[in-house]
């Protein structure tokens, strides 16, 4: 398994003034291309901004883990299996929720794409 991030956080600076308001860069690990500033417009999150840019840096590699695990979740549940038997609404739910997430992060990929 590749542990390497798909993206990384760049610090961009600490505003003038106020010490705990910093901006970041989330870039492509692989060509350094800029893909998101977070923390430059204003300071109202200024004590999470940092968390906000790890969150978002993160993405590839939650999505990459949705993917791969909702199918085995879904079969888990049609066969009957131990998390259906805990909680079959709260699995049910987990599951769609995972697929509205992976619909949400590809839709726009895919519309590009011309993917259906």
């Amino acid at each position: 398994m590749n542990n390497k991030p798909t993206w990384i956080i760049q610090t961009l600076r600490t505003h003038d003034g106020y010490p705990n308001w910093t901006s970041y860069c989330i870039r492509s690990a692989a060509s350094n291309v800029h893909i998101a500033t977070v923390g430059d417009v204003d300071r109202f999150y200024e004590d999470k901004t940092l968390q906000h840019a790890q969150l978002i840096a993160a993405a590839p590699e939650l999505l990459k883990a949705c993917k791969r695990m909702l199918p085995w979740i879904v079969k888990m549940i049609a066969d009957g299996g131990h998390l259906a038997a805990v909680a079959p609404n709260d699995a049910i739910g987990a599951m769609q929720q995972a697929q509205a997430a992976i619909d949400s992060a590809t839709a726009a990929l895919e519309a590009k794409a011309g993917v259906a």
